[in-house]
């Protein structure tokens, strides 16, 4: 019996034109096999090459914000939240000058980075060069002494014993010692120290991190402390101490780094009273006497000093230059400015026919308060402009290149200066 062939299953229409379709495609010939392959090829280089761009984009972008998180913490390190904190609340315009001053009679003024403190009877009071008043706060001190860091300050009372720290934006720490207080230092890390009487000695100092707790102790016996100073990382700490023998003064400064109670350095002075510290640079400090200005490297152990006939009258640290105001005593028309680099170099150095109240510096300018008048002198000692001010007029601080800020008795107002021939 002949067998039955089987039947394809048919087909749809739709699945036979697409046979029809594919079947009557040209086949390729070599050279279209390799050009497919070559294309093949390039298009999987590409898609490595893109596949690696992601994932180094990614990565680089970690690397960078990780580096910049590190140089933020090294170069501020006091916390990035408080320093971000600190530029926010110290930044925008605010409402401007004029500016009602809040609790009294000014004191004294201090600058420090784009921004300027002024202490009144009964208050701290904060300002940007734009007129914006960060804060005003009340103090209960007799005679308040305020010490400024990068995004702090402390503010204690001569002869008293509490001590408050504070940032821009909160009121931190109140420290109550036992015994009263001679003077106090601040560091850019938040680490602060305390110099104060001592039960058994002359004097004590006291280190707090930026924490406040303690973490170093200092005393001195036959010795006072009159000043301190604080390295900007807050681990380096220069005390000076004067005593009386036989009606004779002699001083030393003694630079301490909080693993022993040993100096590291000491530099002794033996008819002198050094009547300020400052921290000027990696390793060094500035010490002020009654005539001559000392700069001193503890880590080289060197000293230079800078010598004069005339008195200091004041001296301030601003934008790394440290001003010093000498008023001639035998002729009270006449000061002299002298300038220097934080590694002690003297920039300039030149007298005005002016006796000198206060002084501001800004962009190598110096800013100076006369009886009546305000001048501004380039770094040669050249007249550039003035300006008239209100009889009243007690500091100056300057928020432009031709602009100041007048500090009088209730008010402070901008002041433009006109340049000198127009």
């Amino acid at each position: 019996m002949a067998e039955k062939k089987k039947r394809r299953p048919s087909l749809s229409l739709r699945a036979q034109r697409k046979v029809r379709k594919m079947s009557t495609a040209p086949d390729l010939d070599e050279e279209g096999y390799e050009e497919k392959e070559r294309f093949a090829s390039d298009k999987s280089k590409h898609s490595g090459r893109f596949g690696i761009l992601k994932f180094l984009i990614p990565v680089m972008l970690i690397v960078t914000l990780l580096i910049s998180y590190f140089i933020i913490v090294a170069n501020h390190p006091v916390g990035i939240v408080e320093y971000f904190g600190s530029k926010f609340a110290s930044g925008g315009s605010g409402s401007g000058y004029d500016l009602s001053i809040f609790g009294g009679k000014p004191k004294y003024t201090l600058s420090d980075s784009g921004k300027y403190y002024v202490v009144t009877e009964t208050s701290v009071n904060c300002y940007n060069e734009g007129g914006k008043v960060i804060f005003e706060r009340s103090h209960a001190y007799t005679q308040p002494i305020i010490k400024v860091a990068e995004t702090r300050y402390l503010l204690y009372g001569q002869g008293e014993t509490v001590i408050t720290v504070s940032s821009l934006t909160d009121n931190l720490y109140v420290n109550n010692l036992e015994k009263s207080i001679i003077t106090a230092a601040i560091s850019d890390s938040g680490c602060y120290a305390v110099a104060a009487k001592a039960d058994g000695y002359d004097s004590a100092v006291y280190v707090y991190n930026k924490g406040n707790k303690k973490i170093y102790e200092w005393y001195s016996s036959g010795e006072t402390v009159n000043a301190l100073a604080l390295s900007k990382d807050g681990k380096t700490l220069a005390v000076a101490t004067f005593s009386v023998k036989d009606g004779n003064f002699s001083s030393n400064i003694y630079f301490l780094n909080f693993d022993s109670a040993d100096a590291i350095m000491k530099s002794g002075y033996g008819d002198d009273i050094v009547y300020g510290l400052y921290e000027s640079g990696a390793g060094r400090f500035c010490a002020v006497f009654s005539r001559d200005i000392e700069f001193i490297d503890y880590k080289k152990n060197t000293v230079k000093t800078n010598e004069s006939d005339y008195s200091v009258t004041a001296l301030k640290n601003i934008n790394n230059k440290f001003i010093v105001l000498r008023n001639v005593a035998a002729n009270q028309d006449q000061s002299i400015i002298e300038i220097y680099k934080d590694n002690g170099e003297l920039v300039s150095s030149f007298s005005v026919n002016n006796y000198i109240t206060d002084f501001s510096f800004r962009s190598d300018n110096l800013y100076l308060l006369g009886i009546s008048k305000v001048y501004k002198y380039d770094m040669l000692g050249s007249l550039c402009a003035e300006a008239d001010v209100n009889y009243d007029a007690l500091y100056v601080e300057a928020v432009s290149s031709d602009s100041i800020a007048c500090v009088r008795n209730s008010v402070i107002e901008k002041i433009n200066l006109t340049k000198t021939g127009d």
